[in-house]
């Protein structure tokens, strides 16, 4: 289980590493068929991008081709602005 702080309001949630990436909550946080509140994939991966592990990089792969076209390219678009010249960025404008 992983709790994350983050400086959002209940409609908004907003990227702790950057403030100027908001969505609607609803957007960013999906819940499970049992209820529990889980952040979406494509902001998942957004925060994975910082350190690009070996195991951040995997989730990537497997994630990358489960994304709708519309989440691909908001993580270009994030990646862009916060990581420019990330490796995922290419990835993404593949496929």
């Amino acid at each position: 289980m992983d709790m994350m702080i983050e400086p959002g309001t209940p409609d908004r949630w907003i990227y702790k590493r950057d403030r100027k990436i908001q969505m609607a909550r609803r957007d960013a946080v999906h819940v499970s068929k049992t209820g529990l509140p889980y952040l979406a994939p494509v902001n998942v991966m957004l925060f994975k991008a910082k350190h690009c592990r070996q195991k951040d990089q995997t989730d990537f792969e497997f994630c990358r081709t489960k994304f709708l076209h519309e989440e691909k390219e908001q993580l270009m678009t994030w990646l862009n602005e916060l990581h420019p010249g990330h490796e995922w960025i290419e990835q993404l404008q593949i496929g």
